[in-house]
């Protein structure tokens, strides 16, 4: 018998993964007083399924709420349809497609010009120095940042991924969301005033939806380009593949997203009782979807999770930035 626990959960995660998938795909965790739920289409359809499976009474372990009565206010991450559907609606506008097919050749001279101030000679510390400027970077351009603002919030973001305590990471993340929220382009401020014409909204909304900006656009590309960079550095024979063949790039991304990415797991809470396998959920219980695990199981060949292989097929839904009305608009 094993003990579960998401917070040893490291990249070495084969073993514990294999051994949820084969023989415990809805394993209740008494240290964590969840149930954790491992294979590919139960995730996806837990995730979709927000009837069943809420965000509203927290989305991390730390945060649940005691009951599933709790009506306190809730922040953007941790709302439903259909005050998520207004808020994200904002964000997907912002942050559309169309507006960083514009902006590419801009995203590229940042990044070049972030490593063009890197001394290759010497060791360096490259998410401090190169990936977490870098999205800052290009957020402040959409915003239209001068450089010396631009300066302060590379500060505070930086926050976010030195082992700040949470308290610190927090505080920094309202000082750039409250930031973005008084320094928003008359653009930015027209879609907000459209999509919420007939809805309230108030500065600590919009604060809010900054701050999930800031997350979906900065954190979660910090964290992934810098386990691409280390994907290529202890995978040598893959990085040569693609170093020759640029079409092997989304393959690339596709296999790092799968095999080293930071968000392991999401959390959840059943609003109704209902059975899974031989396993009874009850409504308020706390149901953790294992992303980690699940973005492997579609391979149906788990004594391959371990291995770094950009030639697999992968599915049309990567898991590793979530599925569903919350998945990751970064």
């Amino acid at each position: 018998m094993y003990e579960f626990d998401p917070y040893l959960v490291t990249f070495n995660n084969s073993k514990i993964y294999k051994e949820l998938l084969k023989n415990n795909p809805c394993y209740w965790d008494i240290k964590n007083k969840c149930w954790v739920i491992s294979r590919y289409q139960d995730v996806i359809d837990g995730l979709k399924n927000y009837n069943r499976y809420t965000s509203n009474y927290g989305i991390t372990l730390e945060s649940r709420k005691t009951t599933i009565d709790d009506n306190s206010e809730l922040p953007f991450f941790e709302l439903e349809t259909p005050q998520h559907t207004y808020q994200r609606r904002i964000i997907n506008r912002i942050l559309s497609s169309q507006l960083i097919n514009d902006i590419k050749s801009l995203i590229s001279n940042i990044f070049i010009s972030c490593f063009d101030l890197v001394d290759i000679s010497q060791p360096i510390d490259v998410v401090n120095t190169i990936f977490t400027d870098n999205p800052i970077m290009v957020i402040s351009s959409i915003f239209g940042i001068d450089e010396k603002d631009t300066a302060l919030l590379k500060t505070e973001s930086k926050k976010l991924f030195n082992l700040s305590p949470l308290s610190e990471q927090l505080s920094a993340l309202h000082k750039i969301g409250k930031f973005f929220y008084f320094n928003t382009p008359d653009k930015i401020k027209k879609i907000i005033e459209i999509e919420f014409a007939n809805n309230d909204i108030d500065e600590k909304t919009i604060i809010a939806m900054a701050t999930s900006i800031v997350i979906a656009g900065h954190e979660t590309v910090t964290s992934e380009l810098s386990n691409m960079l280390y994907n290529c550095y202890i995978y040598p024979d893959q990085y040569s593949s693609v170093n020759s063949n640029a079409e092997m790039i989304p393959k690339f991304v596709q296999e790092s997203l799968k095999h080293r990415y930071t968000s392991q797991f999401v959390i959840r809470t059943s609003t109704e009782d209902h059975k899974l396998y031989d396993k009874f959920i009850k409504k308020g219980d706390t149901v953790l979807f294992l992303n980690g695990a699940a973005n492997i199981d579609y391979q149906n060949d788990i004594s391959e999770l371990e291995a770094f292989n950009i030639n697999r097929d992968y599915p049309k839904n990567n898991l590793a930035f979530s599925y569903g009305p919350h998945s990751c608009p970064g």
